[in-house]
């Protein structure tokens, strides 16, 4: 974006506009277009046209059965996403990588199964892995598939069970290196830390060392790119009864991993941490009521995540909470969506992710992407770029409807910003050429926020 254009956002900024959405005038319910825009990945207008009609209670109960709404259109074809583990060796490091992110992007645009594509963002977020590392970029595709997919709207317990043994966390956390005479902590720590009880769930290092003993064995060893599946080598596990957070382990690996993963999911640290963070990322909203209403589902439902999550989804919170700005994958997504654009998921979107700091599964330590509006702010200017290269035609295998490309910023804000130009707004884009008009548009502050 030139430096007339960014000008311009600033004098809109200056009238007044941003970034207070309530105050706004709006063709449509200003409180509906809120919540759809903080539970989806941004609706198009067809889409909030439909859930005022429906209604926001059936809207998310429809949802919350994503196998009764139609895939992601084009997903089907990428067929590296359907191959076993061991033909997924087939492919380069690079090559996998790109299938996935791709397939995570049109997903994200074109899926009708929008909770359920929020909620395998945040929970890829939740057991982070990076496909920088080794074979790890490869196996992403089956963890995304087999664990994060599989087990979304299911059980938290069976998600992180399944985590347990999976080859990509193996990989990727150097469970796969961790034997009984050398115990790798990577694992125990981050299972505890990040997964379920969080920093603050009252363990300490002696129950990291136990548990780190408890999953041991398990190894990716020279037969695994056959067989496809984690390996458990008994000579590799420290047999010895371990007690992590008191529990009585027996020494007989997978019969342990159960018990951990029961004990470690359902545990009340976990409930409240793990609401705490689908509150933030769907309502926008850490108000210590709704927090516990929503963990007290978590404990009643023994971690079911669709009954966690309808929770969220229906709190009168999510309504009133103030906006929040948008990490970079969701705005970009949610602006594609509101102009109806058409993407082929490739380089270009790929790499406008990149400069903007959020390319999927490429967040390099096993925090996952930060949710604090602060980590974002800084690369505003990328952003920018990417709504007057859109506005342009620029973005490679990405692009605008013809019928929408040369309409004017008038036309086009019920659609980007759900409501009217004011008349501020539209004297300062009227003084600008056309297509710096859309770009400005494009990049409105309303834009960056839910």
């Amino acid at each position: 974006m030139n430096r007339r254009a960014f000008l311009a956002g600033a004098s809109l900024a200056a009238a007044g506009a941003f970034p207070r959405l309530q105050a706004a005038p709006v063709e449509v319910d200003a409180r509906l277009v809120r919540a759809l825009r903080r539970i989806t990945f941004g609706p198009r207008h067809a889409d909030v046209t439909r859930v005022a009609r429906i209604g926001l209670r059936a809207y998310v109960e429809e949802q919350l059965a994503p196998e009764r709404l139609a895939d992601a259109a084009g997903i089907r074809k990428l067929t590296p996403l359907d191959l076993a583990v061991p033909d997924l060796f087939l492919l380069r490091r690079g090559e996998a990588a790109f299938v996935l992110r791709k397939a995570t992007l049109l997903r994200a645009l074109n899926s009708e199964r929008q909770v359920l594509e929020r909620l395998v963002e945040v929970l890829r977020d939740h057991l982070s892995i990076s496909a920088a590392k080794d074979d790890v970029g490869i196996l992403a595709i089956a963890f995304d598939r087999d664990v994060i997919r599989k087990h979304a709207l299911g059980s938290f317990r069976d998600l992180v069970r399944a985590s347990l043994e999976a080859p990509a966390m193996l990989a990727y956390l150097d469970g796969a290196r961790s034997s009984g005479t050398s115990p790798n902590e990577n694992h125990a720590r981050e299972l505890l830390e990040l997964h379920t009880l969080g920093v603050h769930g009252g363990y300490g290092q002696a129950d990291v060392s136990e548990l780190a003993r408890s999953l041991t064995g398990f190894t990716l060893g020279e037969r695994f790119r056959v067989y496809g599946e984690a390996r458990f080598e008994n000579a590799r596990h420290d047999g010895l009864a371990a007690h992590p957070l008191g529990l009585a382990l027996t020494g007989d690996a997978r019969p342990d991993l159960d018990a951990v993963a029961s004990a470690v999911s359902l545990h009340a640290a976990t409930a409240t941490r793990l609401s705490a963070k689908l509150c933030r990322r769907f309502a926008g909203s850490m108000a210590e009521p709704l927090v516990s209403r929503v963990a007290a589902t978590f404990t009643r439902s023994r971690g079911n995540l669709a009954a966690t999550l309808r929770a969220v989804l229906l709190a009168p919170e999510l309504l009133d909470a103030p906006p929040r700005f948008l990490r970079p994958l969701r705005g970009t997504v949610s602006l594609l969506r509101s102009l109806e654009a058409e993407s082929d998921g490739g380089n270009g979107l790929q790499e406008s992710l990149r400069a903007m700091g959020e390319l999927p599964f490429d967040w390099p330590t096993p925090d996952g992407f930060p949710d604090d509006e602060a980590a974002w702010t800084g690369r505003l200017s990328a952003r920018f770029r990417f709504a007057a290269a859109l506005a342009s035609g620029s973005v490679a295998g990405t692009s605008i409807p013809a019928a929408l490309r040369d309409e004017t910023p008038a036309a086009l804000a019920p659609r980007v910003i759900h409501r009217s130009l004011t008349f501020q707004e539209r004297r300062a884009l009227f003084a600008l050429p056309p297509e710096t008009a859309r770009a400005a548009l494009l990049a409105h502050p309303e834009v960056l926020v839910a």
